[in-house]
């Protein structure tokens, strides 16, 4: 991408907006709105692969086992060191706590996710979704500058990793696999969402994940994979079909359809990634 010019990522967390979520008592709505900077626009060489400062941030709500509540941010940083070739970008996380009585205050200050050298991909398009407590967010990463694979890790509200990330694509797909989306089902369940591109094989896959109540823990494949008609792009409004049976194995009660489909009587998630 040749780079215009610097982006920051900025969240307005207004008490007012942040109760009319959260309920807070109604002397909270007489603070300020407060405007904090996430991260600041900075990045490497104004030209192709530069970084752009900071893009494509996911959002998520969560709390501690106190109930303290928290706004955690994942997003491309181009705020990186190029010593140490982690250029042109990585993938940051910052924490954001809320508080009904006093300003949002920044906890976890971008934090890296990844630290992937020798590519021109180490961290795009991340997702994330949370069931309430944890977090699994999903990313693309070309390893040594090979064809790009997506990965999902489960984090903490203070962005620590509770484990290792997981390849959920097909490495022995000659094919690009990523552009990722993730959404929380229910108990222990998510489900996430690829695309592949490559060999006349042009779909969205989806794939469950299990996420294991012990530190460290690792988002588990749950199922093979399902798949989409052939599409033209990532996974964010596509509907999902499964496989035939020869290739998808036995069934393991995830759904039949994707986590998007049209008509689906399935509740929304509590809490979901949002990214522009």
């Amino acid at each position: 991408m040749t780079q215009t010019k610097r982006t920051s990522s900025l969240i307005v967390a207004g008490l007012g907006t942040a109760c009319a979520l959260l309920s807070c008592a109604p002397s909270a709505w007489a603070l300020a709105p407060k405007v904090l900077t996430i991260a600041p626009g900075r990045g490497g060489d104004a030209a192709q692969n530069g970084g752009a400062g900071n893009e494509q941030p996911t959002v998520v709500s969560v709390t501690d086992d106190a109930g303290q509540r928290y706004v955690v941010v994942i997003y491309m940083s181009s705020d990186v060191d190029a010593a140490q070739d982690l250029d042109p970008w990585q993938c940051k996380c910052t924490s954001v706590r809320l508080s009904p009585s006093s300003p949002p205050e920044i906890v976890a200050d971008q934090v890296y996710l990844t630290q992937n050298q020798g590519t021109n991909r180490p961290c795009n398009h991340p997702f994330a979704a949370t069931d309430g407590k944890r977090i699994v967010w999903a990313h693309g990463h070309n390893e040594n500058g090979g064809n790009t694979q997506t990965y999902a890790q489960a984090i903490d509200f203070m962005c620590n990793p509770l484990g290792d990330a997981v390849m959920i694509s097909d490495a022995g797909s000659n094919a690009q696999q990523g552009a990722p989306d993730i959404r929380f089902l229910s108990g222990d369940r998510f489900i996430a969402g690829y695309y592949h591109d490559g060999n006349d094989d042009d779909h969205t896959y989806v794939r469950g994940l299990r996420l294991g109540p012990t530190t460290p823990s690792r988002p588990a494949i749950a199922s093979p994979p399902w798949t989409t008609p052939p599409s033209a792009g990532p996974p964010s409004r596509r509907t999902g079909k499964r496989r035939s049976s020869a290739r998808r194995g036995a069934t393991t009660g995830l759904p039949r359809t994707g986590w998007l489909a049209r008509g689906s009587t399935r509740s929304p998630a509590p809490s979901t990634g949002a990214t522009r």
